[in-house]
């Protein structure tokens, strides 16, 4: 034994190489053939091992960034398209029939859902990715340590650590094959989303086609529609605010003195007047639109005598009406109508020439209508 001991170690120092166990063949008979493993083909294998985990670290590293930006990039194509259709269409949006834009909102949704789902399995592929980096690391350490044990470990431990290696050399191209499956599944996606943004596009399109004619001819007609409108507003507004008309009657009766404004201050109606709390205080109407006029006064009247009254504008008589010399104490009523073309700011009020005894309510009035 210590001569074979001695055989072992003389030609593991001399000969750089490690003895292999022997592969039992042959009817139980041991091949002595490849029963050695040189230190340089160890380190070859070992530094060519190393050489191909770090070079998949790369490529991994180098796809992942390379699809993250790609996809970064295609999205914020997507957005930047997806808004400018947006600010496009906006005028429009009104005119789009619900359940276009109702559709349109889901297949917006499904992408929304879709970017969530790959944006999963891209998380997913990182973390696949650091999983395999911690395999490297881990095996790095092993191939470090297998470089510590040199010649005095024993061969045993070296056929583990060779085995181990093997493993994870298959679960590396397991995890590579899973990546590339994961890569194609996101091209898949990606070409999805793609094609989905096409035809959102492509919709958008023709919606704003389709419509954009109707669009404008509502918009034509509603801008003659609204002009129309306006215009008859306008002409009916003015309309209304050129009409005046008052009625009134005194709220009270009773003898009017010869000399004074026979008062008219309990207006049923009017139309167009602002300053009726004048009128109503001074008993003169004062003109605020310029127009032909028609002024109607009615006074019933009681009393001996022949009373008297006038219409009068800017201080000038321009109608006087009598009620007839009565023998008895009876009623009788004066009437008094004329048109006058009246200037803004011209006043009309009803003179009393003689002491009237008037009657009240609807049996006395004063009108004023302007009728153009």
């Amino acid at each position: 034994m210590f001569v074979k001991f001695l055989i072992v170690f003389h030609l593991v120092v001399t000969g750089n190489c490690f003895l292999l166990d022997g592969t039992p063949n042959n009817g139980g008979q041991t091949q002595t053939n490849n029963q050695f493993l040189t230190l340089s083909e160890f380190l070859q294998e070992k530094k060519t091992l190393q050489l191909e985990t770090e070079s998949l670290r790369h490529d991994l590293d180098k796809t992942i960034s390379l699809l993250t930006k790609q996809l970064k990039q295609k999205f914020d194509l997507l957005d930047h398209k997806v808004e400018e259709n947006s600010k496009k269409n906006d005028t429009y949006l009104d005119y789009v029939p619900m359940d276009m834009y109702l559709a349109l909102e889901q297949k917006f949704n499904q992408l929304q859902n879709a970017n969530s789902v790959l944006t999963g399995e891209n998380n997913m592929m990182k973390n696949e990715l650091r999983l395999l980096q911690n395999v490297s690391l881990k095996h790095d350490r092993k191939i470090r340590d297998l470089q510590q044990l040199g010649n005095i470990k024993p061969l045993q431990e070296i056929g583990t650590l060779q085995n181990a290696v093997q493993t994870n050399t298959a679960t590396i191209q397991s995890l590579s094959m899973n990546e590339r499956a994961r890569s194609q599944d996101f091209l898949a996606l990606y070409n999805l989303t793609t094609e989905f943004k096409k035809d959102v596009i492509n919709q958008l399109s023709s919606i704003q086609i389709n419509h954009n004619v109707t669009i404008d001819e509502i918009r034509s007609k509603i801008d003659t529609s609204e002009k129309e409108s306006n215009s008859s507003i306008a002409l009916l507004k003015k309309r209304i605010e050129e009409k005046v008309a008052l009625t009134s009657h005194p709220t009270s009766g009773g003898t009017v003195k010869a000399g004074n404004i026979i008062k008219f201050n309990d207006v049923k109606f009017s139309v167009g007047i602002n300053n009726l709390s004048t009128y109503k205080s001074s008993g003169k109407f004062v003109c605020e639109s310029s127009g032909l006029y028609l002024m109607s006064v009615s006074i019933a009247s009681y009393k001996n005598g022949n009373p008297q009254y006038g219409i009068i504008l800017n201080g000038n008589f321009i109608s006087l009406t009598e009620g007839g010399y009565q023998s008895g104490a009876n009623w009788r009523t004066a009437t008094s109508v004329v048109s006058r073309y009246l200037y803004v700011n011209d006043t009309i009020w009803v003179y009393a020439r003689t002491d009237i005894y008037i009657a009240a309510s609807i049996w006395s009035q004063f009108t004023i209508l302007k009728i153009n």
